[in-house]
């Protein structure tokens, strides 16, 4: 930064004071000069900057200095940086006018009161801050302590101290301290900005280039921290990316840039380890289930708090031990479904968009009863599109891939997606089920349970790359799935001689 001019303020009689100009440097700067103009028939000090790397002289602010008593007159102007070095008196905020005096007992001008808009000079200050300073590079990072969280991550139970859950805490005081369970108070990042401007230039031509000046910032304006980001967009700052959304570990969750794309991750795990992540995608537009974390997260799924942003409704979870990636899919018996009422906002489980299309897809075990699997996708209880295994569907090591489209009619009240069989009377295991908005990008992920292990990666088409480990947990075999079967792609094998 750059060192910032210092002007005196002086007071003194009328008697021989002409009209002039004092010319000071601001700062090390020889692209602008301050000009001081008294004029002893009107009594004020015309204060001005003036930019002068044009070769011309380009007013980029001007203010005037009164004093109060007209036998006297400001003979020299001065502040440090941003307060002038006289005390206030009184200050109206509304106009901006403040009184001040001259404050020596040494002095014979002791006490002499005079009025200035500080406004006027706030905005000569600014100016001088802009362009007495040299910037190659400014950006910000805002932090929140005012997240919505879903607690029945954390079991939402009663508080040992006040008896009410964290969930009626976070909507009331009244019920509790939030700083003291950590609602309140813990900063997370909220918002990045840059800071965008044209750059000095000297010239068009090489011969007229400047490596200490070229390329700092042709002006600049601090961030201000206490406005709003739309009063700083005014001032050439542009928020770049922006997190909406945090899970009760402080993992981000959701987020956005600046043209509004939003990127979603989902949980699992007890919040631990990402198990899907999602471009072009809010939070509420993707669900996915493995069904391997069931014995870790088990207070979600049996207590009906939902899992893998799936709040499924029907009978009791079973698991069996046969699996398109892991060890675990699910028993489907009689139909189990996922239900939103469109009339109650829910922004912690998949909350499909009406009028969006969507993608849902799922492998159905091909052991038992073959092309028993279906999905059925409802709105306001009618049924709009029943998704069956299609004949082209290849088998893969027991297991077809069962996908299909939707999309939910903007009048929709409600909507239901079930899971379910064509035969009542026979089970159908499914896997790997995922939802995600038709114009996205989606990869999800599976863990072994008891090392936290990646087993496996569905790519965006759900097809699986399956990963393989040694005892002491090096990687020894990575294979895709593929229409045409499970192909190895690498197999890796160390052995230190003895």
């Amino acid at each position: 930064m750059k060192n910032v001019f210092l002007i005196l303020i002086c007071i003194s009689s009328n008697l021989g004071l002409a009209q002039g100009y004092k010319i000071l440097p601001c700062g090390h700067d020889d692209n602008y000069k301050i000009v001081l103009q008294s004029n002893i028939n009107v009594n004020y000090i015309d204060f001005k900057i003036i930019d002068i790397s044009t070769g011309g002289e380009d007013v980029l602010c001007e203010t005037k200095i009164m004093p109060m008593d007209q036998s006297f007159s400001i003979h020299q102007v001065s502040f440090f940086y941003d307060k002038i070095q006289f005390n206030v008196n009184s200050y109206d905020p509304i106009t901006g006018i403040a009184f001040m005096y001259y404050d020596d007992p040494t002095s014979a001008f002791n006490g002499i009161q005079f009025k200035i808009d500080m406004s006027t000079i706030k905005d000569c200050i600014e100016c001088i801050e802009r362009n007495s300073i040299t910037i190659l590079h400014a950006d910000t990072t805002e932090f929140s302590d005012d997240w919505k969280l879903n607690y029945s991550e954390l079991k939402d139970e009663s508080t040992d101290i006040t008896g009410y859950s964290l969930s009626d805490i976070a909507n009331s005081t009244s019920a509790g301290n939030p700083y003291a369970y950590g609602m309140k108070g813990i900063w997370r990042p909220m918002r990045t900005s840059a800071y965008l401007i044209d750059r000095l230039q000297s010239g068009n031509y090489g011969d007229k280039l400047r490596l200490d000046k070229d390329g700092e910032y042709k002006e600049f304006y601090w961030f201000d921290w206490e406005q709003p980001i739309s009063y700083n967009e005014n001032y050439n700052w542009r928020w770049v990316n922006e997190v909406t959304k945090y899970n009760v570990n402080g993992a981000s969750k959701e987020g956005r840039n600046r043209l509004d794309i939003y990127a979603a991750s989902l949980f699992g795990y007890n919040n631990h380890l990402v198990t899907a992540s999602a471009s072009n995608s809010k939070t509420t537009d993707i669900a996915f289930d493995g069904f391997e974390d069931y014995s870790v997260d088990q207070y979600n799924v049996y207590n009906g708090n939902g899992h893998g942003n799936l709040k499924f409704l029907g009978n009791t979870y079973q698991l069996s031990n046969f699996a398109h990636t892991g060890e675990k899919s699910l028993i489907v018996e009689f139909g189990i479904k996922h239900q939103v009422d469109y009339n109650q906002l829910d922004e912690d489980y998949f909350y499909p968009k009406r009028g969006k299309k969507y993608y849902i897809s799922a492998w159905v075990s091909n052991n038992s009863i073959p092309d028993n699997g279906i999905i059925i996708v409802k709105s306001n209880a009618t049924v709009l599109n029943t998704i069956e295994l299609k004949p082209e569907s290849q088998t893969i090591d027991g297991w077809r891939k069962l996908e299909g489209t939707f999309e939910i009619p903007i009048t929709s009240n409600t909507c239901e997606i079930l899971f379910s069989n064509k035969n009542d009377d026979q089970v159908t295991l499914f896997d790997d089920i995922r939802i995600q908005p038709f114009n996205s990008g989606m990869e999800t992920y599976v863990y072994d349970p008891t090392n936290y292990r990646l087993k496996a990666t569905l790519s965006n088409q759900n097809y699986a790359t399956f990963y393989n480990y040694d005892e002491e947990g090096n990687l020894t075999q990575t294979k895709v799935e593929t229409e045409r079967g499970i192909k190895t792609i690498s197999s890796n094998r160390n052995n230190i001689k003895k």
